[in-house]
């Protein structure tokens, strides 16, 4: 129970978000780990000019305009192949080293069926995401349902109202991979106010309010005897708790005097210790909350860029959005003044036992996978290759914080 009520509470706070796609590329993503040295093609965009030159997902990419991609970072390779509507790049790809030449172009979702523009229609987004709907100015408007895919898997739908492009209003989003269900009022993609979670493989529910996807303030956990308990305030660390899915510190009865100590008593000193964990991990709890937002205001500026990219210049376009890349940068920073202070906490706990050392051990590698993902992607700021690196790593990066919550409640 406690590691499925985990996962499903944890994966809330990588609740698919999502903008209207529309792009200038070449329509393929590159992967952040090399090959042999060389980068890999990890997805290539539906409807994009890499699809139609038959560039296919897990080949390698030899060069770009003659220039070797031999050890180039994921960004070094995205910034050789963007460029405006018309230009061309010469890539050489695959086992065969084959020579391709492609026109860059906008990328946009593909309408199907219906009509896409005003009315009702189905759209097949770049990513593979599927949306089935009425639509305004081209954009998702009114009752719709957003079908999220992974390749071929689909692993969420939201069911309900949209506006301008967003979720917006009365919505139900099943999140299959996270395995809990979410009803409640979205405003601009998140869930704002009353809302009740559902979960698929634990009995009970909480319902409370939300902000920015997040439980705020009182609420109500309903068991599966239904019985309810009101807490106050609805951290996530106090759903769990209330909730049953933490586990409490068992201390084993001290043995007999009898010269040997019983094997209850010594397997249990293997795996607690006495110290008490709980300032440490309300430190870790402030780390990963400050990296949940500055991923939440890295989207909000990249939606934002997006937008006004489409009208104006890219100095424009970084001019209106840069106050909101500050405040993602500004969150980072938080959560690494929040790292000092967690290390200067676990160096003064004393003893410990090698399990408890593990978790340490596991939070602080999750939390090192989130910065060098960040590192990425963030330094190439206000270009349409961030749309390539928040494609690539937002879901991980959210992953990689739900291993460090993991790791962080495993610490009695």
């Amino acid at each position: 129970m406690f590691r499925t009520l985990l996962f499903a509470v944890g994966m809330l706070l990588a609740m698919p978000v999502f903008s209207q796609i529309s792009f200038t590329g070449a329509g393929v993503v590159i992967a952040p780990e090399l090959r042999d040295h060389y980068p890999v093609i990890q997805q290539v965009l539906k409807n994009s000019p890499a699809e139609e030159m038959g560039i296919s997902p897990g080949e390698i990419l030899w060069s770009v305009d003659g220039k070797s991609t031999q050890d180039l970072t994921t960004k070094e390779v995205t910034l050789l192949i963007k460029g405006e509507a018309g230009a061309q790049r010469v890539l050489v790809v695959g086992s065969n080293q084959r020579t391709v030449t492609i026109t860059l172009r906008l990328i946009s979702g593909k309408c199907t069926t219906g009509d896409c523009r005003n009315g009702e229609g189905r759209i097949e987004e770049p990513n593979g995401d599927i949306y089935v709907g009425n639509f305004t100015n081209g954009k998702f408007d009114g009752y719709g349902m957003y079908y999220y895919y992974k390749g071929e898997h689909m692993y969420a739908r939201y069911d309900g109202h949209f506006a301008a492009g967003k979720r917006d209003g009365e919505g139900v989003l099943d999140n299959y991979d996270g395995g809990y269900k979410l009803k409640g009022t979205f405003k601009a993609d998140k869930v704002e106010g009353k809302a009740t979670l559902t979960f698929y493989d634990v009995q009970g529910s909480y319902t409370g309010n939300f902000a920015s996807n997040l439980p705020s303030g009182s609420g109500t956990i309903t068991y599966a005897d239904g019985s309810t308990k009101n807490i106050s305030p609805a951290t996530i660390d106090a759903i769990l708790i209330e909730a049953g899915a933490r586990k409490e510190t068992v201390v084993a009865e001290p043995a007999a005097n009898t010269g040997t100590q019983s094997s209850a008593s010594t397997n249990a000193e293997k795996v607690i210790s006495d110290y008490d964990f709980t300032a440490i991990k309300n430190e870790m709890l402030k780390v990963e909350n400050s990296l949940l937002y500055a991923l939440d205001k890295y989207a909000e500026f990249h939606s934002k860029y997006m937008e006004v990219l489409r009208e104006n210049s890219a100095s424009t376009a970084e001019q209106q959005s840069g106050k909101i890349l500050d405040a993602c940068v500004g969150y980072i920073e938080q959560a690494y003044n929040g790292i000092d202070i967690v290390t200067k906490m676990g160096d003064n706990a004393g003893e410990v036992t090698e399990a408890e050392f593990d978790s340490f051990q596991d939070w602080s590698q999750a939390i090192a996978k989130v910065y060098n993902a960040f590192n990425g992607g963030l330094n190439d700021t206000a270009t349409i290759s961030t749309w390539y690196w928040l494609n690539v790593n937002v879901d991980s990066m959210r992953g990689y914080l739900e291993e460090a919550a993991a790791a962080r409640h495993s610490l009695f």
